[in-house]
Order: structure tokens, then C-alpha cells, then sequence
């Protein structure tokens, strides 16, 4: 039998075998048995080929089963493979480490099914698990074999076959020790919070009636700074000199105590107050607004910071004008009558030593209501006349009319009621020692803001030893209340209850978890200069829009805090009650409820030129650009490497130039093609004076400071921020609240 056969073999382009063909020299004759033996030497050459192949597979498949037996091995975590049944079968070396158990151990110690173990077999995940054949996490607290305890987080994960029966589970535990820890010391630090916010209401509920004296006694209070410039004036001061507001006084007499004072050397005085750190007395004849000079005791009182820094000056002023007239009457009777004269210049030197030593004293103050009933006494009552308030009132009664010495306390009373003004009166009383002392008391109204009489304030001062001296003197002379000394040693609670102010005003602010969630990469450096800020920032998220803000009140500290609470919920209110509102139809809304909330155009001058400036955006992710409208106020983004800079219109939120101009806002578009990073901040860092040559670090400067840090994380850019405004400022008062807001999209 004659074949024609042309035959080879190849494997990755190698001729491995071949038959010779004959195509170029004839056809070459084969038997039948030559044709079965190259048949066979044809199966048995692929079969070394196909036997090659799978060796190098299985090669592979071990070097990467090795890998992963490395990892299951060496892993911190724990690892258990357990049977379909749930019998542990397999620990990795992280799970003896952790437990201190071998598997046979394991077994011995918690038994052979996981799901009959005392430390699971309640949870319903496990069922969930073998039920649904899939993976469950958990918690559970586990004891290891030296019996310390252990919390753990366990994945259950189930390891199906081809036909989705399980074959096996695999348990992975990770330690959560730390993790616990840090639930715990939470809810610790949350309890102790509770405890110190129910100590500061506490407080809060002191300083509320000590504030109420400060504010409504007839004396005369300043505050300044530590350099003598005056920041606040009491009632008692408009109503004692005149004056209508602390900025017609400023403007007329002068802003500093250097410069308002009639002390021969007020310069040494302030300077020995604050050198030694304890208050000081003087008097001096000072002119009214009228023109009508009267005689003034002072009392300069240093306030300290938490340091131990001097950081105020309190001066409280009592009108001593009638106790000086009796002093030039004394003097006139001993010129008349020349046989006394040396016996009433001793006299009169006396009374001028009892009269220090009476201003000196503390006075004592309680506070009733429009009734006369007692509601508060402080410390100084205690001192004056031995008794604490439950004292008092167990033995003497809860009401004025009850406990006054005064025989005609009634009239007096209802007198300071009908007129709405202060009486003064003297009264010859007894204190818990059974001593008799002559008390003057000062009772003066507080008014609510309708005009009603709310409290009655009784100022009480020990003045009987000028009782004494002016019974030796002469029984004409009429003794006035003497200055209120308690308020001296309550300085420090007024300034704590600012300080409880500004967290008032921090609680208003967007908490930061939710800058986290609604934008992730960004900073806030917020900085106000006083204790409270005119500076806010806002932040809200409506209708797939996230809205932030920066804004800028008119003034500092109180008044700007004041004007900011108003900004923030104006803002809540507009955004509530509007659709996907543009950011600057906000702006034309928040102008209109400025205007009309300040009552500007209308009888209220003070307010006329109050108002706010601010930059608003509206971030739209599903269209990728973001809206911006500013009011006063500039913008700063840096696309790429491009900086876009947004000047916003030049007027402000509020005023009566607003009104009358009606003004409306404008929205700039930036498209969101790159990474972009948007800065917005109040005028309060661009403005501030420092540098070699103490000038203003102005938009130039601030604008190569973001294109040299804007590829920083939002962390190191507010690190450098911050550094980069206490090296301009040096040594430096800050001019100006602060806040700068900076995000990336």
C-alpha cells in the first residue's frame, strides 16, 4: 500500500519532529507499518508536551500557594478554618499568639463546634451566616488561654463549592482593645462635659445678678484695657457725668484714662496699680457734660488672665461731691467759731481717716422682687451682718418690710417703686452678734426692656463710724451711700460671662464633622481678636447644593457677635425657604432682612451703617461648577496652576446707602475641569499691618501664598497659613477679627 505523507510537529515555532515529505523529490512509498510507528512517535512527542505545560502550572500554583500560606501565617490577625459542621480544622500563628492556644488545645478549651461555643452560640449572626452562605461581622469580649480578656471583631466568611454547598468557614479576628478603650474614654469625656456645662449654668446664674448690679447701680463703672483705653460704660456712668454713649464721651473728653482723668499724676497711679496688681483709691473733682464739677472717689481695679496678666482696668466711681461740702462746711465753722479751731481741725482729720476706712468696707447687696421678697444676698451681707440667707430668713423673714430697720421702709419703698428712681436711707440695725451698726442703704429699680420694674437692688454700707464722727462733729452733716466695693471682687465672673458668650456664639458655627462630610479636603483659620467674634463662617447643604460662606459683621467683640447671630440665622431662614437658590439672590434676600431687622431708614440711627460683608458659594457637583456672589469681599481659586481671583461687588450687606440704592449681587461661574481650590476669607488677614516696613499684608501677598501651598494637604496649608500671619503680625496688636475658609474639589 502506497501512502503520500508531509508530517511535522512544532511547539512555540520549533520544528520538533518531522517526515520527511517528498514535494521537492518525489512521493515517498510507506507501509503500513512505517505509518504506525511515526503515529506513535507523534502522540508520545505531544504527550511530553502537554505534560511540560501542566508542570509548569502546578510550579505556579505552589510558589502561590506558598505566598498565601506565608501571609495566613505570618498575618497579625487571627485565623480558623472550621468545617462545613463548624469544627475548628486549621489555626494560622497570629491566632496562637493572640490566645495562646494550639488548635488541639482550642478544641480542648472551647469545644469542637463553633456554634455551640459559650462566647457566640447566642449571637444570630452565626445561623445568619450558615443560613444565607454568606459573610457576618461581630463583635465579642473572649478570654485567651492565660485568662486576661479580649475584645475581638470577627468575619465569618462561608467557602462554597462549585454547586454553592459550604465547604468550609473561615473566621478572621482582628484585636479592638484600643478601639473599646477609646468608646470608653469618650463617654467619659461626654459625662464630664455634662458635669462642667451644669457648673457653668451654675455659675451663669451668679453672674446674672452680679451683672445686674454692675449694670443698673447708680456708681459708675469703666472698663478699660490694660493701657488705659476705655471699651464699656455702665448706666450708672451716662447717669452720674452726663453723657449720652461711651462714643460721645470718647469724642468729646477723650478715649483713655491718661487722658479723661483730673488726678495730679494719674500716669504713677495706673503704673503702681498694675506694678503691684492691686486696686487703687483716689478722689478728684472731675466736670459734668453740664459743666457742674463734682468731687469723685475712684477705685482702679487690675483684672488678670489665666497667666496672671494684667488684661483690665476697671475704675468704679462714687459722687462724693456732698460729703466734700460738708468737709468746706466744717472748715467754715472752724474759721467762724476760732475758740474750736483746733479741736475741729483734729476732728475733721479723724473724719477724713473713718471716711477711708468706710469706703474700704464691703458693702452688702440684696436683691428682691418687685414685692419686696429676698432672692439674693452676697458675701459682703455675711460679712456686715454675721448671717448666711437661710439665717436671715429663718429669723427675721424673707421680705424687706419685714427685715428693714427702717420705720418708714414702706414708704421708701413704694416711693423707689412710683418714681422709678433711687432712695437712700439710714437705718440704726443689729447684726447676729447682737452689735448695733448704722447701715446706709442705696434702693435702687431695675427695669426690664418694656420699662417695668423687675428687681429692687439694696446697696448696703457700714457707715457707722462717720455716724459716730459726725455726732461729734455736728448732727447736720448728711452722709451719702458709699461706693460699692463688692463689685471690685467680681470683675473676673463679669469677664467669665463673656467668655460664656463665645460658647453661645461657637455653638452657632457648623461643627467640623459636617465640613467632613459635606467637603472633605479643606481647613478653617479662624481667629477672632476679641474674646467673641463679628466673624462667622456657615456652612448647609440643600437639594444636592452644598452652600458655604464667609462673613464679616460690622464692628468687634459683643456688638459684631451680636450682628453675626442675627447673619447666621437669616441665612438658615433664606436657604430653608428657597429652591436651589443662587447665591446671589441670597445675597439680595439677606440685604432686604438686614435692612428691615435693623429698622435702617427709619428713627434707629445708631444702626444706619451697620451691616455685614461676606462671600457665598454653591458648590454643584452634578454640574461640576461652582456659583459665587460676594459683597464687599474678594475670592481666590487656583485651577491648575491658574489663579482665578472674584472681587465682589463694592458695598456691603445692610445700610442705608443699600436701601436707597438698591443694590443687587452678582454670580461668577467656576467651571470644575481640574482639581480646584477655592479661598474665602474676611478682610481681617489681608488687613493686617506687620512686616519690616508694618504695613498691610494685603490680596498681593496672600495670592503667592496659595499658588506656593495650594498642592498641599488642607492641614499643612492651614499650618502655613497661620505661621505665615504670627510671623507678619511679630510683636503687634491684631487689628481685626479673622477667618479664612479654604476647600478643594
Amino acid at each position: 500500500m502506497t501512502y503520500t505523507i508531509l508530517t511535522s510537529l512544532t511547539l512555540g515555532g520549533n520544528i520538533l519532529f518531522s517526515i520527511p515529505a517528498a514535494s521537492a523529490y518525489g512521493i515517498v512509498e510507506l507501509t503500513t507499518v512505517h505509518i504506525i510507528i511515526g503515529a506513535l512517535i507523534i502522540i508520545s512527542l505531544s504527550l511530553l508536551v502537554i505534560c511540560a505545560i501542566l508542570i509548569k502550572k502546578l510550579r505556579d500554583l505552589s510558589v502561590e500557594l506558598n505566598r498565601l500560606t506565608l501571609v495566613a501565617q505570618e498575618s497579625d490577625n487571627a485565623i480558623v478554618i472550621f468545617s462545613a459542621g463548624g469544627k475548628p480544622e486549621w489555626v494560622n500563628a497570629g491566632f496562637t499568639r493572640w490566645n495562646g492556644y494550639t488548635l488541639e488545645e482550642f478544641i480542648a478549651a472551647k469545644g469542637n463546634n463553633l456554634f455551640e461555643m459559650e462566647s457566640v452560640k447566642e449571637m444570630p449572626l452565626l445561623n445568619y451566616c450558615r443560613e444565607n452562605k454568606t459573610s457576618v461581622s461581630y463583635q465579642a469580649r473572649i478570654s485567651t488561654k492565660d485568662n486576661s480578656k479580649m475584645w475581638i471583631q470577627t468575619t465569618l466568611t462561608p467557602i462554597l463549592s462549585d454547586s454553592g454547598e459550604i465547604l468550609k468557614f473561615i473566621a478572621i479576628d482582628t484585636n479592638i482593645d484600643k478601639l473599646k478603650l477609646a468608646e470608653q474614654e469618650l463617654q467619659q469625656q461626654r459625662e464630664e462635659i455634662k458635669t462642667q456645662a451644669e457648673q457653668l449654668n451654675q455659675v451663669n446664674r451668679e453672674l446674672e445678678n452680679l451683672s445686674m448690679v454692675a449694670r443698673k447701680t447708680d456708681n459708675s463703672v469703666v472698663i478699660a484695657d490694660k493701657n488705659g483705653n476705655i471699651e464699656w460704660i455702665n448706666e450708672g456712668f451716662i447717669k452720674l457725668f452726663g453723657y449720652s454713649s461711651l462714643d460721645e464721651f470718647k469724642q468729646l473728653i477723650g478715649t483713655n484714662l491718661l487722658e479723661i482723668s483730673k488726678h495730679s499724676d494719674i500716669r504713677s497711679a495706673i503704673k503702681a496699680c498694675t506694678e503691684k496688681k492691686e486696686s487703687l483709691i483716689y478722689e478728684s473733682l472731675i466736670p459734668t457734660k453740664t459743666g457742674t464739677n463734682i468731687w469723685i472717689q475712684s477705685t482702679l481695679t487690675p483684672i488678670f488672665d489665666d497667666t496672671g496678666n494684667i488684661a483690665r482696668l476697671i475704675e468704679i466711681d462714687t459722687d462724693i461731691t456732698k460729703i466734700k461740702t460738708a468737709e468746706e462746711e466744717i472748715r467754715q465753722q472752724k474759721e467762724e467759731i476760732q475758740t474750736q479751731a483746733e479741736l475741729l481741725f483734729n476732728i475733721n482729720k479723724e473724719l477724713e481717716k473713718l471716711s477711708i476706712i468706710a469706703s474700704k468696707t464691703d458693702n452688702s447687696i440684696v436683691i428682691c422682687n418687685e414685692h419686696g421678697v429676698i432672692e439674693w444676698i452676697n458675701e459682703g451681707f455675711t460679712k456686715l451682718f454675721g448671717y448666711t440667707i437661710e439665717e436671715f430668713i429663718k429669723e427675721k423673714g424673707d421680705n424687706i418690710f419685714e427685715t428693714s430697720y427702717n420705720p418708714q421702709i414702706r414708704e421708701l419703698f413704694n416711693y423707689c417703686i412710683e418714681k422709678k428712681e433711687s432712695v437712700v436711707y439710714s437705718s440704726l440695725n443689729s447684726t447676729k452678734s447682737g452689735n448695733a451698726i448704722w447701715v446706709q442703704t442705696t434702693l435702687t429699680p431695675i427695669l426690664d426692656d418694656s420699662g417695668a420694674i423687675s428687681k429692687i437692688v439694696a446697696i448696703d454700707t457700714d457707715i457707722t463710724k462717720l455716724k459716730d464722727a459726725e455726732e461729734e462733729i455736728t448732727k447736720k452733716s448728711e452722709l451719702l451711700a458709699e461706693t460699692n466695693k463688692e463689685l471690685k471682687t467680681k470683675n473676673i465672673q463679669i469677664m467669665d460671662s463673656i467668655n460664656y458668650a463665645k460658647l453661645i456664639q461657637e455653638a452657632i458655627l457648623p461643627e467640623s464633622c459636617h465640613f467632613e462630610l459635606l467637603l472633605p479636603e479643606h481647613f478653617i483659620f479662624y481667629k477672632p481678636r476679641d474674646i467673641v467674634s463679628g466673624d462667622f463662617y456657615w456652612l448647609m447643604e440643600k437639594n444636592n447644593f452644598i452652600y458655604a460662606a464667609v462673613i464679616d459683621c460690622t464692628g468687634h467683640g459683643v456688638p459684631g457677635a451680636f450682628m453675626s447671630m442675627i447673619g447666621n440665622t437669616l441665612l438658615n431662614e433664606i436657604v430653608a425657604d428657597n429652591e436651589a437658590i443662587e447665591p446671589s439672590v441670597i445675597l439680595d434676600k439677606l440685604n432686604e432682612k438686614v435692612i428691615f431687622a435693623l429698622k435702617q431708614g427709619g428713627e434707629n440711627t445708631e444702626s444706619q451703617g451697620d451691616g455685614m460683608d461676606i462671600s457665598l458659594c454653591r458648590i454643584d457637583n452634578a454640574r461640576k461648577e461652582i456659583l459665587i456672589a460676594c459683597a464687599y469681599q474678594s475670592v481666590f481659586a487656583i485651577s491648575g496652576n491658574e489663579i482665578i481671583t472674584i472681587n465682589g461687588e463694592s458695598f456691603s450687606i445692610g445700610g442705608i446707602f443699600n436701601k436707597q440704592l438698591k443694590q443687587r449681587y452678582t454670580d461668577h461661574v467656576i467651571k470644575i475641569e481640574k482639581e480646584t481650590s477655592v479661598y474665602m476669607l474676611s478682610d481681617g488677614y489681608l488687613d493686617q499691618f506687620g512686616g519690616v516696613e508694618n504695613e498691610k499684608f494685603l490680596s498681593a501677598n496672600f495670592k503667592n501664598l496659595i499658588k506656593d501651598i495650594h498642592h498641599l494637604n488642607m492641614k499643612e496649608q492651614s499650618e502655613i497659613i497661620n505661621t505665615t500671619f504670627l510671623n507678619w503680625k511679630g510683636l503687634g496688636q491684631q487689628i481685626d477679627d479673622i477667618t479664612v475658609l479654604g476647600f478643594k474639589i
